[in-house]
């Protein structure tokens, strides 16, 4: 297992299309989950998502941009669904990629 940094963005499921052209241009890969949130007491359709970096190969210069490249697109998704805050996660944890041959 290798050591991996996990970003997850929190937001209202509105906009889709234009949120996953915008998560596109940073990221090549990602997940996407349907949840349902609330805020404020008000119950909506949500959407997470995920992305996994490979912490391990990255330098302290890569990890930073990584962060800096998150936030800007939860600014912009912010943006997008008329939102006062979209929520991000990060946590350090272990992946692996199994392969089948």
């Amino acid at each position: 297992m290798k050591q991996a940094i996990r970003y997850r963005l929190y937001t209202e499921d509105l906009n889709r299309d234009k949120i996953m052209e915008r998560v596109n241009a940073d990221f090549h890969g990602y997940t996407v989950f349907d949840a349902t949130g609330s805020w404020m007491g008000k119950t909506e359709k949500s959407i997470v998502i995920e992305i996994v970096s490979d912490s391990e190969s990255m330098t302290d210069t890569m990890r930073a941009d990584l962060a800096l490249t998150v936030r800007a697109l939860a600014g912009d998704i912010a943006r997008m669904n008329w939102q006062q805050t979209v929520m991000v996660t990060r946590e350090v944890i272990e992946s692996e990629f199994v392969y089948v041959f």
